[in-house]
C-alpha cells in the first residue's frame, strides 16, 4: 500500500513524515507531507539529513539520531 499513490489525500490523520539525507526514498516522502499539507492535513516532515534509509532501527544508538524517537513520541503524545 502506498498512499502517496491516492488522487484525493483529504480526510487522513496527521502526519509525521521522517525522512533521512542520504535516502534514495526521500524526496518521495517529502513530498508525500507535501500533498498531506496541500490536502488540508496536519503534517510534519522531518529531515534528517546525515542518515541513510533504515537509521531509526539501525543507528538509535548515535545521538543525533535519537532525537527521532522523542519527536515520535511528541507526536504521538498530541494525538
Amino acid at each position: 500500500m502506498s498512499p502517496i499513490k491516492r488522487a484525493d489525500l483529504t480526510g487522513l490523520p496527521p502526519a509525521l513524515v521522517v525522512t533521512a539525507g542520504h535516502d534514495p526514498m526521500r524526496d518521495e516522502g517529502e513530498l508525500y507531507g507535501a500533498r498531506l499539507r496541500d490536502a488540508g492535513v496536519p503534517a510534519t516532515v522531518s529531515r534528517y539529513e546525515g542518515a541513510g534509509h533504515g537509521f531509526v532501527q539501525h543507528f538509535s544508538w548515535i545521538p543525533e539520531y535519537h532525537r527521532v524517537f522523542e519527536e515520535t513520541a511528541a507526536f504521538l503524545g498530541r494525538r
